[in-house]
């Protein structure tokens, strides 16, 4: 009986060194994760799969930094002079039909009628900064315009810029149908531009005179 029990031993202490020496578990026991990972795999057997990688994360949305286009009142001076810029609008609140669009030659057309006009250094808003009472060289000269149009459809206005009696530049305005239409158009003197008078002339699509103004030029002031 002690034979047995010192048989029993000797081999389970000689388990223990071959174990330690090649990695070998004890009989019985499970497998070690070492040895599951190194165990020869079974010829025909098909490869463990790999766990799919999680997709990459979504680039955050970068809000565009573009600058939205200017209105008209914060375009650059386009180079040259005699350059004119229009546009127009009903009065908030007031009657609008439709768009501005030059009418065809028609006797029974209601004239348009002018409510104010004024020469200006600036437009902002849709409205005119101040009053000019003289124009400088190489400066803006801004006209602005309120027309009424009860002829039933839209019109259109010509602005001639003259300069000495010498036309510089012309330009269409378009005029919806409204009680109180706003419209303008600007004109760039030249450097030379030292002296005499800058005339705006305003006619319908009926070749109607709508307005004549007239605006002095002075020399530079001197600092």
């Amino acid at each position: 009986m002690r034979s047995v029990r010192s048989r029993s031993r000797l081999v389970a202490a000689l388990w223990v060194v071959v174990g330690a020496v090649t990695g070998c578990d004890e009989p019985g026991a499970p497998p070690s994760a070492s040895a599951a990972a190194s165990a020869p795999r079974a010829p025909g057997a098909s490869p463990a799969a790999k766990a799919p990688s999680p997709p990459p994360a979504p680039l955050p949305v970068v809000p565009s930094t573009r600058p939205s286009a200017p209105s008209p009142d914060e375009l650059d001076e386009p180079p040259g002079a005699g350059t004119a810029l229009a546009s127009g609008a009903a009065e908030p609140g007031e009657e609008e039909g439709a768009e501005g669009a030059c009418a065809a030659k028609n006797a029974a057309l209601k004239p348009l009628q002018l409510l104010a006009f004024t020469f200006t250094s600036k437009v902002d808003k849709r409205m005119p900064t101040d009053t000019l009472h003289v124009a400088y060289p190489g400066k803006r000269v801004w006209v602005h315009m309120r027309l009424r149009n009860r002829s039933g459809e839209g019109r259109c206005v010509h602005v001639e810029f003259r300069v000495n009696g010498k036309k510089r530049t012309e330009v269409e305005l378009d005029i919806g149908e409204s009680w109180n239409w706003r419209t303008y158009a600007f004109f760039t003197l030249r450097d030379s531009d030292t002296s005499g008078i800058v005339e705006a002339r305003v006619t319908d699509d009926q070749g109607a005179l709508v307005v004549e103004k007239r605006l002095g030029i002075l020399p530079p002031k001197r600092n």
